[in-house]
């Protein structure tokens, strides 16, 4: 029960707005196969930064400065690519995973760099014995530089996020939503399409400042709308 309870969890917040907000949590299975495709790139590229030295016939000076450059890849591959793929990395793009803080607003570059950096913890004393104890026995899967970085990994493709179908035309958002705001709206949506439309509509009123509208019926039209836009769907 407890192993099964690890690997299909949810992470709940409320949000500022009173909305409670649940976003599935990665199971260990899904982060190792992630772990397993960067692990795989991060090789290719040191192999051919190699390649490039032998062939190159670089003298020392240059074969320090491609240790460098590859001690940064190997340690900085992770910090690079979630800041530059919103939380994500290439294996966990493939894998549909995303790094966001514990209260699922995006990862900044400081939250990035501790969890990175702890990696070294994690892999004591081998094979990341550490991070896979953590991840195991930790509320939300977080290995130790989760924990210290107050950062998950969520599942940003299960079922109910993949299946959600909104029988309304995509509508761009006309003002900024910050990454609460969006989940909210979602959120909303999947409640709505469930037919707890009771749910709904208390998302949809505690959202009504924030989009200046009283009237409950244009509201709903318009977050449905919105939700529809924010997964992807723009027609």
């Amino acid at each position: 029960m407890i192993m099964k309870q690890r690997m299909d969890s949810d992470s709940h917040i409320e949000t500022a707005e009173g909305i409670e907000l649940a976003l599935p949590i990665a199971n260990p299975v899904q982060r190792a196969f992630a772990f397993t495709i960067d692990f795989v790139i991060r090789l290719l590229i040191i192999w051919l930064a190699s390649l490039a030295l032998l062939f190159t016939g670089a003298g020392k000076t240059q074969t320090g400065i491609l240790l460098v450059l590859l001690f940064l890849i190997w340690w900085g591959y992770y910090i690079i690519c979630e800041l530059l793929m919103n939380g994500q990395s290439p294996g966990k793009r493939a894998m549909s995973l995303q790094v966001v803080y514990e209260d699922f607003t995006p990862i900044s570059f400081t939250g990035s760099l501790i969890r990175n950096l702890l990696r070294t913890a994690d892999i004591l004393p081998g094979f990341y014995g550490f991070g896979a104890v953590s991840v195991l026995f930790s509320n939300k899967n977080q290995r130790l530089g989760d924990l210290a970085a107050k950062t998950i990994v969520i599942n940003t493709q299960k079922k109910y996020f993949r299946d959600l179908q909104i029988q309304a035309k995509a509508l761009p958002p006309e003002m900024a939503f910050t990454e609460q705001e969006q989940r909210a709206i979602i959120e909303f949506a999947r409640y709505y399409e469930a037919g707890a439309t009771e749910r709904a509509h208390e998302i949809a009123w505690h959202l009504r400042t924030t989009l200046n509208e009283d009237n409950i019926d244009q509201l709903v039209h318009k977050l449905r709308r919105y939700a529809k836009w924010f997964l992807g769907d723009r027609h």
